[in-house]
């Protein structure tokens, strides 16, 4: 490793860094508290008496954890720059190590949350066909769009990440 930073890319780092990691935990003490609701994605036509609803502070709470992940994974990225400046290998090492982990924790919690609410989801349309039979066709049809959002993530998470390194980059 060699010293190949200069002092002003190392304070802008620091300063987006800091500041990501600070509006990282603003979020999610707003979230955790029930607040800023709206900002999250696909929340923000919900109508506003469903806002005290317990599955909108479920909600809440679920991306508030999120929030204080990447609160971590931004706080752990000016120990690579301070490393790489340096020439302190193991602190670069470190710092790399550390965000690479959140990073993976991060994407972890994200699926695991997604399931999560996917299955309650299921249950409650489920719910929704057992009492009302005639929803069981709007019910399928938000299936099959969630399906077909699956499998166009899928197809572009294949194309950014498998295609490069099959053609070189």
């Amino acid at each position: 490793m060699k010293n190949e930073g200069d002092v002003g890319a190392l304070a802008i780092g620091l300063v987006i860094s800091v500041a990501l990691a600070a509006l990282f935990a603003v979020l999610a003490w707003k979230y955790w508290h029930g607040q800023w609701l709206r900002s999250i994605a696909g929340n923000n036509f919900v109508p506003e008496e469903e806002y005290a609803s317990p599955e909108q502070r479920k909600l809440g709470r679920r991306v508030s954890v999120a929030m204080i992940i990447a609160c971590a994974m931004s706080a752990t990225i000016p120990m690579i720059g301070f490393g790489g400046f340096l020439g302190n290998e193991t602190l670069y090492t470190l710092g790399a190590t550390l965000c690479g982990a959140s990073t993976v924790a991060l994407i972890a919690y994200i699926v695991l949350m997604f399931v999560a609410m996917s299955r309650e989801r299921r249950n409650a349309e489920n719910e929704l066909m057992a009492k009302d039979p005639s929803q069981s066709e709007n019910v399928r049809l938000d299936r099959r769009a969630t399906i077909v959002l699956l499998v166009i993530l899928c197809v572009y998470l294949l194309c950014v990440v498998v295609v490069p390194k099959l053609v070189g980059y």
